[in-house]
């Protein structure tokens, strides 16, 4: 299956935040 740019953002932001 493929991935699209705005789930990839999506987990980079989610992963940012939690990150935090």
């Amino acid at each position: 299956r493929q991935i699209t740019a705005k789930q990839v953002l999506s987990a980079y932001i989610a992963k940012s935040l939690t990150a935090t």
